[in-house]
């Protein structure tokens, strides 16, 4: 093995010890009477019982065909997520009493949201319908805020009228389907071997292999282990009349010590190079492509990270002419191109035809949005709130080649990432509701990516099977957030 390959089995082992460890001790998968070896969802029961997920009605039988409860299912959550559960905890439910086989898990359940009040009952005995399943699943994954913002998108299904955010989230996620190509049942009892198939497919979507990574640098220093690539940020485009001219923003020495550091890595090496939309308004695309080839060819770079933010939607087609000349002056060189993905929340993203820039370039590197927004006057202005994230990833499923853009440092751009980690010292809080982290600095709000920010992220690429990511600047990451990324 590989020291980059020792490096990535043993981030995927830390990015899945905190469920695998949680779980009740593993029990030999039962052969259960009343399951035939060629039933459907036979490998998903036998594999719940081995992870004591979800076991057998009695050691024989497991129950097919029957109902799950809802208390069976709450128990099964709890076992699956590891929580704590007491039975001698208060529940805020009236049909829940101290010492019940439930009881534990109910309470469990409720402490971590994946149940609500909004009945004074919980109805423990009741079947659990696929509409209770797939919301209690999605809220049990800290999902819920996503879900309420997500029943604004079009749903899948003809036949859901509450719930629909949970249930198009799930679906999104790759969790549920329909019972027919646009009807879900919402409804309709599930039955204990769907909850076991429901179950393993979140398993098996928590336990996806750690994305690859890559990076970019403006300076010097620093491990970059486990980097596919690193982008060597110095180059910038600028426009002189209607020509685009190449700059550097680094020596000489500081550009040879970053590619030493990445080769020394075993990471590739691109040219880094960002520009303004003018380019794309004014300049000649062909006069463009030339210059940024004969930088890469004249760094002895593998390749080139292309970056213009902020192309608007009159300039769609022209900025991919001007990705297709580069793509055809580069050659064999490998080709990264960023964009805007589309957002939730703005218009950004609407400037990029993302299929055919992915079909130009070997990687399409997408930039999540970062809406900027006050509450009173408070500043909430979030790096990359966690609804964008899925928003940009759930847009683009269709798109080959995504690798997924992660920020280190402030929204602001006032701290990199180590500094903000330092100042993090002093207290930080955590925002379940954007998934980031921030503090207080003076009158300021600063809003970062941190290491718990940064697995939530690598977590939403494992249901969209995205395998690779960017860090913005490697040389100003904190530990905390390299660590997020699994990579080493």
């Amino acid at each position: 093995m590989t020291k980059k390959g020792l490096f990535r089995t043993l981030a995927l082992l830390a990015l899945t010890a905190a469920l695998t460890a949680a779980l009740c001790p593993p029990a030999l998968a039962a052969s259960y009477t009343d399951v035939p070896a060629n039933h459907w969802a036979a490998p998903q029961i036998d594999r719940c019982g081995a992870l004591g997920i979800l076991r057998g009605e009695t050691d024989t039988a497991f129950g097919l065909k029957k109902p799950m409860t809802r208390a069976a299912f709450a128990v099964a959550l709890c076992r699956f997520f590891g929580w704590e559960a007491d039975a001698s905890a208060a529940t805020p439910y009236t049909d829940v009493p101290a010492g019940k086989w439930y009881t534990g898990a109910v309470a469990a359940a409720y402490a971590k949201g994946a149940l609500t009040t909004q009945r004074p009952t919980f109805r423990p005995n009741d079947p659990i319908t696929r509409e209770e399943m797939a919301a209690m699943l999605i809220r049990a994954l800290g999902y819920g805020t996503i879900a309420g913002l997500a029943q604004d998108l079009q749903s899948p299904f003809t036949d859901v009228t509450t719930n629909d955010g949970y249930i198009t989230m799930a679906h999104d996620l790759g969790l549920v389907t329909g019972t027919t190509a646009s009807t879900f049942s919402p409804g309709a009892t599930a039955t204990r071997e769907q909850a076991a198939v429901l179950l393993i497919r979140l398993y098996d979507k928590l336990h996806a292999a750690p994305p690859a990574a890559i990076g970019i640098a403006g300076s010097a220093g620093g491990d970059l282990t486990g980097f596919d690539a690193i982008a060597v940020d110095t180059g910038r485009l600028a426009l002189a009349g209607k020509k685009a001219v190449y700059s550097t923003a680094l020596g000489n020495k500081e550009t040879s010590a970053i590619r030493e550091g990445a080769r020394a890595a075993g990471a590739k090496t691109l040219l880094y190079v960002s520009g303004r939309e003018n380019l794309v308004q004014k300049a000649d695309p062909a006069q463009v492509a030339g210059v940024i080839s004969q930088a890469v060819e004249k760094g002895d770079y593998e390749g080139l990270f292309l970056d213009i933010p902020g192309i608007s939607p009159q300039n769609r087609s022209r900025f991919t002419a001007l990705a297709a000349a580069v793509d055809a002056a580069l050659g064999n060189k490998d080709f990264y191109l960023a964009a805007d993905a589309p957002s939730l929340s703005t218009t950004g993203g609407a400037g990029y035809d993302h299929t055919a820039l992915a079909a130009l370039a070997d990687r399409l590197v997408v930039r999540p949005a970062s809406p900027q927004e006050k509450t009173g006057d408070f500043p909430v202005t979030p790096v990359e709130p966690l609804e964008e994230a899925y928003y940009a990833l759930d847009s683009l499923r269709d798109i080959p080649n995504l690798t997924f853009l992660v920020t280190s440092g402030d929204s602001s751009g006032s701290y990199t990432g180590l500094e903000a980690e330092a100042l993090a010292e002093e207290g930080s809080y955590y925002s379940e509701r954007y998934g980031c982290a921030y503090l207080q600095r003076g009158r300021d709000t600063v809003w970062y990516l941190d290491g718990r920010a940064c697995r939530e992220r690598v977590q939403l690429l494992g249901f969209f099977a995205v395998d690779q990511l960017c860090l913005t600047d490697v040389s100003g990451a904190a530990p905390a957030q390299i660590a997020g990324l699994g990579i080493r």
